[in-house]
């Protein structure tokens, strides 16, 4: 099994070689594998959930010094851990050491807006009978985020194990979930202050996460979630319900300010209206 520590140093060209590697010997098949080099490791698995993750981190160089402050069991490293997201890497394989085989799917390019999870929705044309999506991905220690999916059956499912929901504002799942019509959750893995050269793992953190995902795998439900997100219903409305001034109507079209063209592109003034208070002012 990779360590901890290993997985940190490694260049994303050699998880590309070493992960595929390693879900053969847990069991994975070949042939339920694709492997797209800095874009994604997709492998099926026997278990209706799958584990996201990407390998890529804002570092430009990968961390030599690896420090464990064993008081705290926290890692951190001068030049910048990159627990964002190896962390939610090593977790997956941890997982899969323990002979659980849920789908799982590595990503490259989420820290420049998901170009592997576009890549992958794009070539991953039959969807497989998952029941919903785990990335791990996420700061803290028990923070659920679900983004743009507002379905509460499942957002109460995830809390049961613990979790908190919170909010976010992008991730592989982002991509995937509305793609697929699958409800997906970012749970945290127990790194801090991302993105920065102070950045840290809180291994105990991680660590727990891990045992409740494991726990998650056991126990999930008959029927898929499925991704239920914000729709937006457009109605005729009065101006006077939004504020909108009647002395718009003593202005010639051209001569109307951006809050009042904005007002009349989102509905909220209608052009019929505005035209028929013009001419009956006016006696057109």
């Amino acid at each position: 099994m990779i360590k901890l520590k290993e997985v940190f140093r490694m260049s994303e060209d050699q998880l590309y070689e070493r992960i595929p590697k390693i879900l053969l010997q847990k069991g994975y098949n070949r042939d339920d594998m694709i492997v797209f080099k800095n874009d994604y490791i997709y492998a099926q698995g026997n278990i209706p959930i799958m584990l996201v993750s990407h390998l890529d981190t804002v570092h430009s160089i990968l961390p030599k010094n690896i420090f464990n402050d064993q008081k705290q069991n926290i890692l951190w490293s001068p030049e910048g851990l990159g627990a964002d997201d190896r962390a939610g890497v090593y977790s997956i394989l941890k997982i899969v050491e323990g002979n659980f085989k849920p789908h799982i799917l590595f990503t490259s390019g989420e820290e420049s807006g998901g170009i592997g999870a576009s890549y992958f929705v794009e070539d991953i044309l039959e969807i497989p009978n998952i029941k919903y999506i785990i990335e791990l991905d996420r700061q803290g220690n028990n923070d659920c985020v679900f983004y743009e999916c507002i379905n509460d059956t499942f957002i109460k499912f995830i809390e049961s194990y613990g979790f908190i929901e919170n909010y976010g504002s992008f991730t592989d799942i982002s991509i995937i979930c509305p793609s697929w019509n699958i409800a997906g959750v970012n749970l945290s893995i127990g790194y801090y202050n991302q993105h920065s050269k102070m950045e840290y793992l809180n291994i105990t953190e991680m660590n727990k996460t891990i045992e409740k995902v494991k726990n998650m795998l056991i126990t999930y439900p008959k029927d898929p979630f499925v991704f239920e997100t914000y729709k937006i219903k457009k109605k005729k409305r009065k101006s006077k319900k939004y504020n909108i001034k009647t002395t718009i109507y003593n202005k010639p079209l051209n001569s109307l300010t951006d809050q009042e063209y904005l007002a009349l592109e989102r509905g909220l003034l209608q052009y019929d209206d505005y035209l028929d208070e013009y001419n009956t002012r006016y006696n057109y």
